[in-house]
């Protein structure tokens, strides 16, 4: 007899059947209520902040303030996990199902324009040369990118990285010929092995184009301002209810950040061991990268002045992305980033 199919007999004591279905009701009543304080807490009873990354060192504070015990000296359980599937952390924080998404503005934009209730609040790094354009030899600028084939992954940082510098050069989206990639490891493999003329990659491909003497680094992230800004988002409709626990979260960050700035061969191993990467190719990719403190994230967020300067740099993004009509409805910027919560850090 299947499992569908077995009635519920007395037991023993002649307990009348429909006392047992009442009683089961009630243990399942409770099991479901602890499971869903399971849900709220982590094991030490503490609140507990979900994250979703990506493989990106911009959010190694993460692991080393768990490493170091800072989170929970702020109050907070974290349970981060890597997910680089777009759609699947989109799905996971629209319900509810995690705190935190650690991705990048133009992203967050994106999202948006989908109907997904995302909301900056607090600031990573911004790249500094860990992003670039690697082209042929005969191509010596961006405008030369005219009618030539190149690899990115579409609707990804790398994307909006090179729209940005198509715009600066005076061209458009469709100037170029896209060859659509998973990411932008995968663009800077098509360009070693001669299947395009210019890549949007990352490190270590960029050094290996270029050490390797296939191609030149057109233009790099180093120095930019306004460009590939790592960011951690939250649920705006959640925030009423989530936004004590994330300042505990974004506190314990920040004394995980001041860790790897002091303390950086201590940290190395912590933060490769995270993201399961070689500790030298950690320490190349941080290289390639300027971590943002809190002051500078508040100046950005708009704590206590207004709009800030994420407003800006998120509208002129907004923009790119319609331009190449990556997006079709409109974004206001000033919803896609919020101060309040780390206006309460001090």
């Amino acid at each position: 007899m299947s499992n569908t199919e077995t009635s519920l007999p007395s037991n023993r004591r002649g307990t009348p059947k429909i006392l047992i279905v009442l009683l089961l009701l009630i243990a399942a009543a409770f099991t479901g209520y602890f499971v869903w304080k399971k849900g709220q807490s982590g094991r030490s009873g503490l609140p507990i902040v979900r994250v979703n990354i990506v493989t990106w060192p911009g959010y190694g504070p993460i692991y080393v303030a768990k490493a170091k015990g800072f989170f929970k000296e702020e109050g907070v359980d974290v349970d981060c996990q890597i997910q680089e599937n777009t759609q699947a952390r989109h799905a996971a924080l629209a319900a509810g199902q995690i705190d935190l998404v650690g991705i990048t503005l133009e992203s967050v934009i994106l999202a948006s324009s989908q109907g997904v209730p995302m909301q900056v609040i607090g600031i990573s790094d911004i790249s500094n040369g860990g992003d670039g354009i690697v082209a042929k030899p005969e191509i010596n600028s961006i405008a030369d990118l005219r009618g030539k084939r190149v690899a990115y992954p579409e609707g990804q940082p790398s994307h909006l990285f090179l729209l940005y510098h198509l715009d600066k050069a005076g061209l458009k989206a469709s100037d170029v010929t896209p060859v659509p990639t998973d990411d932008a490891g995968k663009a800077g493999e098509l360009f070693a092995a001669g299947q395009v003329d210019a890549a949007v990659t990352w490190e270590p491909w960029l050094s290996k184009v270029t050490d390797g003497g296939k191609g030149k680094l057109l233009v790099s992230s180093k120095g930019a301002k306004d460009i590939l800004i790592g960011i951690l988002a939250a649920n705006r409709n959640k925030l009423p209810e989530t936004n004590d626990k994330l300042a505990r979260f974004l506190r314990g960050w920040y004394r995980g950040l001041a860790f790897i700035q002091s303390n950086r061969a201590e940290a190395l191993p912590v933060i490769a061991k995270g993201f399961n990467i070689p500790e030298a190719d950690i320490d190349g990719m941080l290289s390639g990268l300027r971590f943002i403190g809190q002051d500078e994230a508040k100046r950005l967020l708009g704590a206590g002045q207004g709009k800030g300067e994420f407003d800006p740099i998120a509208r002129y993004e907004e923009e790119l992305w319609r331009k190449a009509r990556v997006i079709t409805k409109p974004v206001d910027p000033s919803t896609v980033y919020t101060s309040s919560v780390i206006e309460q850090l001090r």
